[in-house]
């Protein structure tokens, strides 16, 4: 892994691909654009709450519910974890990030759940790059605590088999 952070945005509506031209246009480009400039601001790829109401929905939180049960509909990819979407409501007042977008994808979750495969050196080496690159510069410190605000977050809800396993690189995680 290196040390290669990505921001986006997903947004829907109308675009158009032309490939002999290599372009894109159309709302939905430009909104998802937009939200990667304006929004995501942070490492992390933000979701339009538009498609919130599209998919028939009332409220951010019965979104994420059902994109994330996978039994029941939800979003499933066979190398990701429990949850594809950020749950902001799992974590009541314990979220150590600012909720200021209604959906983002969650990438970092699945490290901490039992089964993921080498959770602990893949853990380690993602914190050691935080520790590395935290104070190196002042234009990306915030990003970079951000990300360690969001690991110490997701953190939180490690169940007790797992939570002894990664013990040294949860206190590394919150010793920065």
């Amino acid at each position: 892994m290196k040390n290669i952070w990505l921001r986006g945005g997903i947004s829907s509506g109308e675009a158009f691909f032309d490939q002999h031209e290599y372009q894109i246009v159309g709302r939905a480009y430009i909104d998802a654009y937009l939200l990667e400039q304006q929004t995501a601001v942070y490492p992390r790829i933000v979701i339009d709450g538009k498609i919130i109401q599209e998919f028939e929905y009332k409220t951010a939180k019965e979104f994420i519910e059902k994109m994330n049960e996978k039994k029941k509909g939800g979003l499933q990819y066979p190398n990701w974890g429990k949850s594809i979407i950020f749950d902001w409501y799992l974590y009541d007042n314990k979220l150590l990030i600012k909720q200021d977008v209604s959906l983002f994808i969650d990438y970092l979750s699945f490290f901490f759940e039992d089964g993921y495969i080498d959770e602990h050196t893949y853990l380690n080496k993602i914190v050691s790059g935080l520790e590395e690159n935290l104070y190196k510069s002042a234009n990306t410190y915030v990003k970079y605590r951000w990300v360690l605000n969001y690991l110490k977050t997701v953190s939180i809800k490690v169940e007790a088999p797992l939570k002894i396993k990664l013990t040294g690189v949860i206190r590394k995680i919150n010793s920065l």
